[in-house]
This record gives structure tokens, sequence and C-alpha cells, in this order.
């Protein structure tokens, strides 16, 4: 038994499942270059915290090193020495002598 209704129902599905498919096709890509956009901005901000970080860390390393020295410059000058002076290394027998004698 043969039905126009049918047909034209028939149609009617199909021409929705098709528009249902198109529109799935479509979220699907946006949301995939909304995921795509997003994990190129939290990668630039990782790699933009990576380099703060070692900045950081170079400068905060220079600064030791200039305090470091200028403590020392401060000690040498406050025992009377000259700047570029080096104190010597005792041999380790004058060293047992001293300790020994505390």
């Amino acid at each position: 038994m043969w039905c126009p209704l049918f047909k034209c129902h028939s149609t009617h599905t199909m021409q929705i499942q098709e528009l249902n498919y198109k529109i799935t096709v479509m979220l699907n890509s946006d949301s995939k270059s909304e995921v795509e956009g997003l994990r190129w901005v939290l990668t630039r901000r990782s790699v933009m915290g990576i380099l703060f970080m070692a900045f950081m860390v170079l400068t905060s390393l220079r600064y030791a090193s200039y305090k470091s020295h200028e403590d020392e410059v401060k000690k040498k000058k406050e025992a009377g020495m000259k700047v570029d002076e080096r104190v010597e290394d005792l041999p380790a027998q004058g060293a047992a002598e001293i300790l020994a004698a505390n």
C-alpha cells in the first residue's frame, strides 16, 4: 500500500536529519576552534610565566652575588686590609695547633 503521505513524511525526516547533521558539524568545528584558541592562550601565558620566573631567579642570583661581594669588601675594610689583598690559607698543621690551643 503506497501512500503519498509516507513519501512526504520520509522526505521531511531526511531533511530534518540532514539539517541536524549540518548543525552538529558546525557546532563541533566551532567548539574545536574555541578549544584550540584557548590552548594557544594558555601556552603563551605559560611560556611568559616561565620566562618571568627565569628572569627573577637570575636577577636574584645576581643581587645575592653583588651583596656577598659588598659584604666581603666591608669586612676587609673593617679588618684594615686592602680591598684587593687576599688572606692566605694556613697549612693544616698550623690549623690543628690553633684548634688544640683553644
